[in-house]
């Protein structure tokens, strides 16, 4: 069971990072865990442990994606 998120850096980042969390376990420590280049300003990661997950992008924990007080997006399978 994984979750695969990947992130265009259309803010120009420079380092994002991926918080996630869901309703059963506690969530990863902010600023999340760094996402992996793929190239052409596209980023990924794999949530293992998790068919679904809420997920809020970050430049390192500074500026994020939704905004603060909002709730992750809700992701699946790969997105």
């Amino acid at each position: 069971m994984s979750v695969t998120v990947h992130y265009y850096n259309y803010t120009g980042w420079t380092a994002p990072y991926l918080y996630y969390y869901d309703s059963s376990t506690n969530p990863v420590t902010w600023p999340g865990a760094a996402m992996t280049s793929d190239g052409d300003g596209w980023y990924s990661y794999t949530i293992t442990g998790f068919g679904s997950a809420r997920v809020i992008f970050s430049d390192n924990g500074s500026g994020q994606n939704p905004p603060q007080n909002e709730p992750g997006y809700l992701v699946s399978g790969e997105k």
